[in-house]
């Protein structure tokens, strides 16, 4: 499970069994009392929705890879539940039955502009919602590099100062361009 130990066990502050990450266990106390894992229980059901070990609510999805991508992502098994199409182009179709949960957003994420959501469409969005957001993270990062560097006077400075807003993309091609001699 992506490298990590983990036990499922019964969880008395939540009455129910549930899947604990080994390294964040902080104390184990033994004691004499027996426990048994209820008698249904399937260990493969209980984790089969799971991309990697988050659980939730099952969902189908369906992403389209691009050429580069689909390249590697192709030969590999994401998820047992994994279907996989080849497209014109070199593209690739893929449907998975998986849960619904922060993971499985990280994941998509993890191929960046390689893979499109195509179903369903509150995934469509959740994905565009959070690359907003690790947009606005790296323009806020530059903005703040931008006044670190870009002091009145710094004759490193090629594109604004902290008194004007610099244009930051001119910043980077100027950095660039400089880097490159």
């Amino acid at each position: 499970m992506d490298g990590g130990l983990y036990l499922i066990a019964y969880c008395h502050l939540r009455k129910d069994v549930q899947m604990f990450a080994v390294e964040r266990i902080k104390s184990l106390t033994p004691t004499d009392h027996p426990y048994q894992m209820p008698l249904h229980f399937d260990i493969d059901a209980y984790v089969e929705d799971a991309l990697v070990v988050m659980r939730g609510k099952r969902i189908t999805i369906e992403l389209k890879f691009d050429k580069a991508t689909a390249a590697w992502a192709k030969d590999h098994i994401w998820h047992p539940s994994q279907q996989t199409t080849k497209l014109k182009n070199g593209q690739l179709l893929m449907t998975l039955q998986v849960a619904d949960t922060r993971e499985l957003l990280g994941w998509i994420l993890s191929f960046g502009s390689g893979v499109q959501v195509l179903k369903p469409e509150h995934l469509q969005h959740a994905v565009r919602k959070e690359a907003k957001k690790l947009l606005a993270g790296s323009q806020e990062g530059k903005r703040q590099f931008a006044s670190e560097v870009l002091q009145p006077g710094n004759k490193r400075a090629i594109v604004g100062n902290v008194d004007h807003q610099p244009n930051l993309d001119e910043w980077e091609q100027g950095f660039k361009r400089r880097k490159a001699r």
